[in-house]
Order: structure tokens, then C-alpha cells, then sequence
């Protein structure tokens, strides 16, 4: 029996820490206080809906799908993280990046798939929610059949990330993704996201650009445009950003005055019998800090601008594109290859085959999104004994990818389109609340909800040019990254400059002869001086036969001529070394040189392919360059420990 309970215990051991990999909420549910831990998650849970909800309506349309898509996005993707995800601070759901990438891939097939079956336009759908046309200004007749190639875009990205977290890649796809590469892919996708809202702010209609140079294209068709644009829109859209600086800027004010005022009532109270460690005077309770963190801006300029449209029937009268009616309930569960069943085989396998290609980019960005946040915040989840950055690095991007690939699954039946990590409202839950775990996204979960179920109609007259100014507002943060650009630009240059005075000085050409020429000068001191000690001059050899004339010149030149040729042999020998130890020396430096431009060129190469070609393209260039400077960095390496 005591070998049994030997054998046994390890496998336990082993089996609870697959256990806790798989799902962490076994980790940190039996430490979890109730009643110090759960009023800061519900609190956070409640600030994080006010964003959540109008950011998940805005980005659906950037999807071009009905605003209640991106209602079921914020849903069921969190409530799947909720259970194999680790971080607090990720609220997975819609990102503004990835809804343009559904949109781009998704109206390419619709409008392949219509040029080559039109009938199929025709075909019956039980998706009543789609029958609304969106901003990919699709027929309204393809509108049907758009949604089910999103939600069969969004399984094969879901198992093609489970396949990778398989394969082990989840783990090695963290040395290929630099800080540089992430910083200039989110700056990027910021610019891209910024000018696919132009139109809408503008209130101008153009066709949708796909593939390369489409970022170039769609910025020169609303410039084209704007003589057409909107009166109303723009007006609408000035509004909502003043609203959400007056509101801002009110909320600040309002939460100041209550800190002033709650200051004076605790220096009034008389002081506690509390004693501190280093003094034995009673302590006083700490004063209130004053801070600029808002939370109900955003949602309340989104319900102003509705009731404002609502009022003056700005939709009717001016034809000012509105959210429409949110239906109530949350979806029937669905197989996401529906569509592929209503094909011909033939026309099914050519559809596959043209998802694919997207689907890899488009899970590819997901998967950099969610790990950069991760890799952002996770100072803030730090222990002391976390000693192994590089260890921790590769295990939560495999944890990452694998949570990731499980909520895209889950979300692709259940009318979710390809969720990923959201920029604003993780640094909203790490830097405006206390979140202590994953439960405070699921009190958001939960306020989503109650809006599908029963508060829908609060948003039906919200105008999307106003979510558009939402979504170009929680993008500050992310174009504040262009700037790293140059910064990092300046680091290279400065780090180049000292590695050209090394080089300098080992090849001995500093400026002011100081250290010039050190090998090569020191041998050939050493043959000078041999020289100098052998060498008779005329001068003395005359002297030398007028007193005795009977030196041997011709012995003293044989020994001299030896002994020069001996020296010569030895100094020729360390020179040689001395001259490979240099060059060697020289090479190394040129390979560090090469390196210090690493982050300059990961970083420029992936912003401008991103901007110029697309997004999916942009970030495989990426890694193709860090993977070069790597390759540069394990011959460094292996040169300097030879």
C-alpha cells in the first residue's frame, strides 16, 4: 500500500498541474476572497460594460455585420476565456484591427461567391439579424449569406490556432514576435482603422478595397468624396467628441469635488485608536487621492447622440444611418459549415480554399493582439518568485493561444465572429480598476447580456457615426505608438555611433594617433630595435680598423643577419595571431552593428509593409525580418563563444 501511495502521488501531482495549466480558474479559485477580491472585480466588471458595449456595436459594423454580432462577440468569447484564460487585465471580444480583416476577407469571397453562383443569393436563411445593409455596401440580398461565410471564416481561424497550440508553436511564436514588431503592428493597424472610419464620420459611401495598397486606395476615395459628404453626420460626429471631452472632463471635476469634500469630513472625525509599527501616536486614516479615470463617458454621449436622433427624426429627415433594432435573446446554436453543405462540393472546396489564406493572417493577428496585451500587463501579475522571464514569456503565449483558440471555436456557433485581445479595454481594467481576476470581464459578460435581453431598444436610434468617434477615440492610445518609431530610430543611431568608436580602436585608427596601430606597431618595434642593436655603420667600422683593424665584419654580420631572421620568425608568427584575433574582433562588431538595427528595421519594415500592402501581409513580413536578425544573433553568438 505504501508504494502504491508513492506512485500514486506524483501522478496526482502531474494531473492536477495538467489540470491547472488547462484551466487556471482551478488555480485561483480556492485562494479567491470573497470579500476583499470580489467588490473590486464587480466594480471593474461594471466600469468595463460602459466601454464594452458601445465598442462591441461600433466594431460589428466595422465587420459589416448587424450591431447585435458584436453584442454576441463581448458574450460568449469572454465567457469561454473565463475558463481557459489566466490574465485579468484581457477582456477578449471584438478588437477594431480584426473586424476590418473579417470584413476585407469575408466581402471578397461574398462578392467571388456571387459573380460565380448569383442564384445563390436567393438561397432561404434562417438569419433574419443580417437582412440589414452594412458598410460593405453589399446587395442586400447577399447580406444573408455574408454572416455564414464570417462564421466559417471564424472556425477555420479557430482551428488553425488549435492546431498550432498542438504543433508547440504557442510556445515559439514568442521568440519571433520583438516588442518592435508589436508596437509598430498596433500602430499600423491604428492608422488603418483610423481612415476605414473616415467614411462614416464624413458620411460618404465608397466601395470597399481589398488586398494590396487598399489602404492607399480607400484614402484617396474619400478625399474624392468629400464634396458629397454629410451635413448632418459631421455634425453629429463633432458633437459626440465634444460630449465625450465635456463628460470627461465633468466626471473629473464632480470626482475631485467629492474627494475635496470627503477630505474635509475625515479631517474633522476625530482620530482612531489605530497605532502604527513605527510610532505610538494614534495613525490617522489615509486621505483620498484625486484621479482623472473616467467610466461613464462613453456610454452616456452613446445614449445622448440617440436620444438626440430620436428627437429630431434626424433618420428619417436627413437619412442618418442608425443601429436599427437590436433583437432580443441570444442566438440559437449553429454549425458554422452550414454553408458549405448548401454548395456544390466543387464550390465548396474553391471556398475553403479562398478562406484559408485570410483565415491565417487574420488568426495570426488575433493571436499578436492577445499576446502583446498579455506581454504588456504582465508586470502587473508578477510575483517575486517569477525569476524565468524567457520561461514565463513562452507560457503565456502558449496559454494564450490555446484560451484563444478555445473562445473563437466556441464563439463561431454561437454568432461570434473572430475575437482577440482589445487594446483600450485592457489598459482600462490595469490602469482605471483594481481587477483582481478574470471574474470582473464576466460581470461584464453579464451586463452585456441584460442589454441583449432586455435594454436593446436604449440603442436602436444610436447613429453609427457616433460609434465610429467612440472608435477613433479608444484608438488614442494605440497611435500614440508611432511615435516609437523615431525613438527607436535614435537608440539605433546612438548605439551604432559607439560601436564605430570600438571598431575604431580595435583597428587602431582613432582619431589623435592614440592606439594606432597597437599589434601591428608593437612587432614591428620589436624588429626595429633588433636592427638597431646588429647594424654597424660605416663611420664605426673606420674607426673600428683604424685602432685594431681586426674586427670580423664578416662574423658580426653572419651573427647579426641569424639572429635578425630568428627574431623575425617569432614576430612574423604573433603578428599573423594578433592580425586573425583583429579581424575576427572586426567581424564580430560588424555582426553586433547589424544587430543594433534589428528593432529600427522590424519596426519600420512592418509599419510601412502594414500600411502599403495589408494588414496579414504586413505582420508575416515582420516575422520574416525578426527571423533574419535572429539568424544574425545566433551567428554572433556562436562566433564569440568559439
Amino acid at each position: 500500500m505504501a508504494s502504491v501511495a508513492l506512485v500514486s502521488m506524483p501522478e496526482t501531482r502531474r494531473v492536477a498541474s495538467v489540470v491547472e495549466t488547462m484551466f487556471p480558474a482551478f488555480g485561483w479559485i480556492p485562494v479567491y476572497s470573497g470579500t476583499q477580491d470580489l467588490p473590486h472585480d464587480v466594480a471593474a466588471g461594471l466600469a468595463l460594460s460602459t466601454l464594452v458595449i458601445p465598442q462591441a456595436m461600433a466594431y460589428a459594423v466595422l465587420t459589416s455585420l448587424p450591431p447585435v454580432y458584436g453584442l454576441y462577440s463581448a458574450i460568449f468569447p469572454p465567457l469561454t476565456y473565463f475558463i481557459f484564460g489566466s490574465s485579468p487585465f484581457q477582456n477578449i471580444g471584438p478588437f477594431a484591427v480584426t473586424s476590418v480583416m473579417v470584413s476585407q476577407i469575408s466581402t471578397a469571397v461574398m462578392v467571388w461567391l456571387d459573380a460565380l453562383m448569383p442564384q445563390y443569393s436567393h438561397l432561404e436563411s434562417n438569419d433574419t439579424n443580417s437582412m440589414t445593409l452594412m458598410a460593405n455596401d453589399l446587395p442586400m440580398a447577399l447580406q444573408v449569406p455574408y454572416s455564414s461565410i464570417v462564421m466559417l471564416l471564424t472556425f477555420i481561424v479557430g482551428i488553425l490556432q488549435f492546431s498550432a497550440f498542438l504543433s508547440g508553436l504557442g510556445s515559439r511564436l514568442s521568440t519571433v514576435l520583438p516588442d518592435s514588431l508589436v508596437s509598430a503592428f498596433m500602430a499600423a493597424s491604428g492608422i488603418c482603422v483610423l481612415v476605414s472610419q473616415l467614411k462614416s464620420i464624413l458620411g460618404i459611401s465608397i466601395p470597399q478595397f481589398n488586398g494590396f495598397f487598399s489602404l492607399i486606395l480607400t484614402l484617396h476615395a474619400i478625399i474624392m468624396r468629400i464634396p458629397t459628404a454629410g451635413i448632418c453626420e459631421i455634425v453629429l460626429s463633432i458633437g459626440t467628441f465634444l460630449s465625450l471631452f465635456i463628460l470627461q472632463q465633468a466626471e473629473i471635476y464632480i470626482m475631485k469635488l467629492f474627494i475635496f469634500l470627503l477630505r474635509i469630513i475625515l479631517r474633522r472625525s476625530p482620530p482612531t485608536d489605530t497605532v502604527s509599527l513605527c510610532s505610538s501616536s494614534p495613525q490617522d486614516p489615509p486621505e483620498p487621492k484625486a484621479s482623472n479615470k473616467t467610466i461613464a463617458d462613453v456610454i452616456l454621449t452613446v445614449l445622448l447622440t440617440g436620444l438626440i436622433t430620436s428627437t429630431f427624426h434626424l433618420r428619417e429627415t436627413y437619412g442618418v444611418k442608425t443601429i436599427g433594432p437590436i433583437p432580443s435573446g441570444f442566438p440559437s446554436p449553429q454549425t458554422p459549415w452550414t454553408i458549405l453543405t448548401d454548395l456544390p462540393t466543387d464550390t465548396s472546396f474553391h471556398l475553403f480554399l479562398r478562406l484559408l489564406p485570410g483565415a491565417f493572417s487574420l488568426g495570426l493577428v488575433c493571436f499578436v493582439t492577445t499576446f502583446s496585451i498579455s506581454k504588456t500587463f504582465a508586470p502587473k501579475m508578477a510575483t517575486s518568485s517569477t525569476t524565468d522571464t524567457t520561461a514565463t514569456n513562452r507560457q503565456q503565449c502558449a496559454q494564450d493561444l490555446f484560451a484563444l483558440s478555445m473562445s473563437t471555436l466556441v464563439g463561431s456557433f454561437l454568432s461570434s465572429y473572430a475575437p482577440s485581445g482589445s487594446v483600450s479595454r485592457s489598459a482600462f481594467l490595469a490602469t482605471q480598476t483594481r481587477v483582481v481576476s478574470p471574474l470582473g470581464s464576466l460581470v461584464a459578460v453579464a451586463c452585456v447580456a441584460c442589454v441583449v435581453l432586455w435594454f436593446g431598444a436604449l440603442f436602436e436610434h444610436v447613429p453609427i457615426c457616433a460609434l465610429s468617434v467612440v472608435v477613433v477615440v479608444a484608438l488614442a492610445g494605440v497611435l500614440k505608438k508611432c511615435g516609437e518609431g523615431v525613438g527607436i530610430f535614435k537608440d539605433a543611431r546612438d548605439a551604432h555611433l559607439k560601436l564605430a568608436q570600438t571598431m575604431k580602436v580595435v583597428r587602431g585608427e582613432r582619431e589623435g594617433g592614440e592606439a594606432e596601430g597597437i599589434v601591428r606597431n608593437g612587432v614591428n618595434g620589436v624588429i626595429a630595435d633588433t636592427e638597431e642593436r646588429f647594424v654597424i655603420s660605416d663611420e664605426e667600422l673606420g674607426a673600428l680598423d683604424e685602432n685594431s683593424g681586426t674586427v670580423d665584419i664578416v662574423e658580426e654580420e653572419a651573427l647579426s643577419t641569424n639572429e635578425i631572421a630568428s627574431v623575425q620568425t617569432i614576430t612574423t608568427t604573433e603578428t599573423e595571431t594578433q592580425v586573425r584575433r583583429t579581424s575576427m574582433e572586426v567581424y564580430l562588431l560588424k555582426l553586433r552593428m547589424i544587430s543594433v538595427y534589428r528593432d529600427t528595421v522590424v519596426w519600420w519594415g512592418t509599419f510601412l509593409s502594414v500600411l502599403i500592402l495589408d494588414v496579414g501581409t504586413g505582420i508575416l513580413f515582420g516575422i520574416l525580418l525578426s527571423c533574419l536578425f535572429m539568424t544574425v544573433g545566433w551567428g554572433y553568438d556562436a562566433l564569440s563563444a568559439s
